[in-house]
């Protein structure tokens, strides 16, 4: 009866089968049945990535800029690294040096971790650098987009983890890489920290929050644990077991045994952002955050006290213990901290440059004058400050123009800017002007000023006062972007609506560039310069297409002081047979062009809002970008000082200086 009544099911089962397709027995499993983490992810052998070894400028690249915020300390030996928004350096406590470290090439570090070998990992906004005793290894962006941008590295058992923004979170296991994302249901791509709780469980911090993984499945924290919902700072975990998280302006969460408790400032936390915990040599918890720092004694917080220091004095980013007991803190404001039982001493990184914006570099004879958010610095070997009249014009500078005797005229957002040499004088509505919003500032001949502004056209400052040109005066568009005076005394113009015009004295004339015309092949002429006998550069046919309304042109200057005008279809610039064209490395939907500049080597720069600079250099475009030089890859500005080497200013990585045969 039993075998009857199997071979029934049997049948059945089979009938069942049969009936059902075939892909839907190989489905994908819903996201409760899915894989652990061990079981997860895509490997890739980090060996097999290519370096980069192509188009870089060969030559030497300096980045100046302050250290800023120290993210992360490493104590290696007699050493203390230091991974700031400045670049890293390595202090030795004991002769109270601080040198420079450039081989890594990353301008903002955010991780640094000792590997089991003594190898240093170093991670930041432009990738990781690995320095083993073959030099260094760099995994950028290029190699494999995992490397765009990391947030931290960590240890594991017998693995290294890093965290990127982003791209997910991996381990490396000898040579090889191991990928996670949302697709192995990582909660957010966003990481900013992993620590493992054993060989099969791992929590991950994400900007979304906390997910818990192990070798069955992946759970997120975000509901129904207690644990607070935002980004997470930093994750520790305890010699008990205990699991500290902090998470942005929510203070503190304790995980034990399945339960959560909370902390913030009224539980004897400094603040509720801390940003970083550490571990010392007796297994005590450090959070460090703004306005100070606590231990956990096992059952609460303790605001760290010295006497007669105000340790409340910095915001704290970072925090390292060695193995002799001494802590090391780093700051905001670039100093590190260093505390020894009750001793207390404070140690400032070198600040090779001004700021971490500079938007504009200008040259002004042997002199170079660079704004930065704060304020403007004269450059001749070091960096003298001339600050802004008031906080409101931080950040606001748009153009500038160096007169005689220390002089400086500075367009802004809230109105135009004249520095006598000692005192400020501000030109506003106030003062007749139409508008206070001004985009750009140039020199013409017979020491006139011209204004480009956001909204009202152009004015021209003449020794007998303001002159306003509109529509009416043939201006293309009133909303003005770029300004320039080429060489004969030529003003150009361009507008928000991707037009181009020049000053004819009396009025304006829009500029009829013919585009590429579309599978055109334009004969080649004799060329009137060396750089014009380059093979990127073609002569354009007459008539064509107008220029593309959906990018404002960049104006720069060849290095002979002929204007070129850069838009999505190339360069333009006027020889003596002709409006030619230069193609450009850019695609019409990646980055846009920012800055144009022409050297007195005939070469070309282009900066950009994503990719660093390119280069036409011997008839081919080189490219530097973060990883290989630059201090950011978003460009401002670019200048070539006297002795001819090429200053580029960036968003967020200062200035960088390029000389082709060192300085």
């Amino acid at each position: 009866m039993n075998i009857s009544r199997t071979v029934v099911t049997i049948i059945l089962l089979a009938a069942v089968s049969a009936m059902i397709p075939t892909s839907s027995l190989f489905s994908k499993p819903k996201e409760s049945e899915k894989q652990g983490w061990l079981e997860s992810g895509r490997m890739i052998s980090m060996g097999s990535l290519t370096h980069r070894t192509d188009d870089t400028p060969p030559g030497r690249f300096d980045v100046l800029m302050p250290a800023g915020g120290i993210r992360a300390i490493l104590a290696a030996g007699d050493s203390v690294w230091v991974g700031t928004d400045g670049g890293l350096f390595i202090w030795v406590p004991g002769a109270d040096t601080v040198l420079t470290e450039r081989g890594s090439r990353l301008a903002s570090v955010t991780s640094l971790m000792a590997g089991e070998h003594g190898e240093i990992w170093v991670g930041g906004g432009a990738g990781l650098s690995v320095r083993n005793n073959r030099g260094w290894d760099r995994y950028t962006a290029r190699e494999h987009p995992f490397f765009s941008r990391i947030t931290d590295i960590s240890h594991g058992e017998g693995k290294i983890w890093i965290s990127t923004w982003g791209q997910g979170c991996g381990y490396v296991v000898g040579d090889d890489l191991t990928i996670m994302t949302r697709a192995d249901s990582l909660l957010d791509d966003r990481v900013t920290c992993v620590v493992e709780q054993s060989d099969n469980t791992i929590w991950i911090g994400t900007d979304s929050g906390v997910c818990r993984a192990d070798s069955f499945s992946w759970t997120s924290m975000r509901y129904g644990s207690r644990i607070p919902i935002g980004r997470v700072r930093d994750i520790i975990l305890t010699e008990e077991g205990d699991i500290f998280v902090s998470v942005a302006r929510q203070g503190v969460a304790r995980y034990s045994l399945g339960r959560v408790n909370r902390y913030g400032p009224g539980q004897g936390l400094p603040d509720r952002d801390i940003y970083q915990f550490g571990l010392d040599a007796g297994a005590r918890v450090w959070a460090v955050g703004r306005y100070g720092l606590s231990t956990w004694d096992g059952s609460g917080w303790t605001p760290l006290r010295l006497p007669g220091i105000s340790l409340g004095a910095h915001d704290y980013l970072s925090v390292e213990h060695d193995l002799e007991g001494n802590t090391y803190l780093g700051t905001a404001g670039g100093t590190i901290v260093s505390v020894a039982r009750d001793s207390y001493r404070e140690t400032s990184l070198p600040a090779d440059g001004p700021e971490s914006m500079i938007g504009l570099v200008v040259r002004s004879g042997r002199t170079l004058l660079l704004a930065g958010r704060r304020a403007v610095y004269r450059f001749d070997g070091g960096f003298t400050p001339i600050d802004l009249p008031g906080r409101w014009f931080e950040g606001s500078v748009t153009g500038m123009v160096p007169e005689r005797g220390g002089r400086l005229w500075l367009s802004t957002r809230f109105g135009i800017l004249h520095h006598t040499g000692s005192v400020w004088e501000v030109f506003d509505r106030r003062h007749g002007l139409p508008s206070e919003h001004f985009t750009c500032v140039a020199a013409g001949p017979d020491d006139e000023l011209w204004f480009g502004s956001f909204d009202c056209g152009v004015l021209r400052l003449t020794s007998g006062g303001w002159v306003q040109y509109r529509r009416r005066h043939g201006l293309p568009d009133e909303r003005i972007t770029s300004i320039a005076a080429d060489r004969s005394g030529t003003i150009w113009i361009s507008t928000l609506s991707g037009r181009i015009a020049g000053f004819n004295g009396e009025n304006w004339e829009v500029l009829d560039i013919a585009g590429q015309v579309p599978g055109s092949n334009p004969a080649r002429v004799e060329a009137d310069s060396l750089f014009l006998d380059e093979p990127a550069v073609r002569l354009l046919p007459s008539g064509g297409r107008e220029l593309d309304g959906a990018f404002a042109p960049v104006i720069g200057m060849d290095g002979s002081g002929r204007c070129m005008f850069c838009t999505l279809e190339g360069i333009f610039f006027q020889s003596e047979a002709g409006w030619r064209l230069i193609d450009i490395p850019l695609h019409r939907s990646g980055p846009r062009p920012t800055a144009l500049k022409g050297a007195a080597d005939g070469s070309i720069w282009l900066g950009t809002d994503g990719e660093g600079a390119y280069v036409l250099k011997d008839g081919r475009w080189l490219h530097v970008d973060s990883s290989s030089g630059l201090g950011g890859d978003h460009v401002l500005s670019i200048e070539e000082d006297p002795s001819g080497v090429i200053w580029i200013g960036t968003r967020y990585g200062g200035v960088t200086r390029y000389s082709a045969g060192g300085y």
